[in-house]
């Protein structure tokens, strides 16, 4: 998941703000305009489905 803080208004973009919301839309990102955030969820780098990390109490990686 990624989820960055973005607020639309600082882009200055041919077409506005609607243009760059479509193009990110189009990208597979949801735009919170409230909270200022953009956000995609899907596989990671490796292009495999995003996990969640599960650890045993006491136990840490590395």
């Amino acid at each position: 998941m990624f989820v960055p803080n973005f607020d639309v208004a600082g882009i200055e973009a041919p077409g506005g703000t609607r243009r760059v919301l479509r193009a990110l839309r189009e990208a597979g990102f949801t735009y919170d305009s409230r909270a200022h955030r953009i956000r995609r969820d899907g596989p990671g780098y490796t292009g495999r489905p995003a996990v969640g990390s599960h650890y045993e109490p006491g136990v840490l990686p590395g």
